[in-house]
């Protein structure tokens, strides 16, 4: 890779969806909720796929928000596509998006 070269794709999509909006559909999840105090590093920990996988297989939530390891004081609002009422979720827009390239 050539210097300024970015490993980013270039065919990256932003989407705006619309959530159903009900009580009970979805659920935060706080730092201090996390089985470990290792949930920022990189790569990953397993636990988290674990965790993961088994949200989705539990089923109870269509949506899940959860704190961003990169910058905690965000959230990331992960979409379980296995839930029934993810036939009421609706692409609102779509756009084309790149990282700015100071950020890669």
């Amino acid at each position: 890779m050539t210097s300024g070269e970015s490993l980013a794709p270039d065919d990256l999509v932003a989407i705006e969806i619309r959530l159903p909006d009900e009580q009970g559909l979805g659920t935060d999840v706080a730092p201090e909720q996390f089985p470990a105090g290792d949930w920022q590093q990189y790569p990953a920990p397993e636990w988290q796929a674990q965790l993961g996988d088994m949200w989705i297989d539990d089923g109870t939530f269509l949506w899940l928000a959860v704190p961003s390891a990169v910058v905690p004081q965000e959230y990331n609002v992960l979409i379980n596509p296995a839930h029934p009422r993810m036939v009421d979720v609706r692409v609102v827009s779509t756009r084309s998006f790149s990282f700015d390239k100071r950020l890669i």
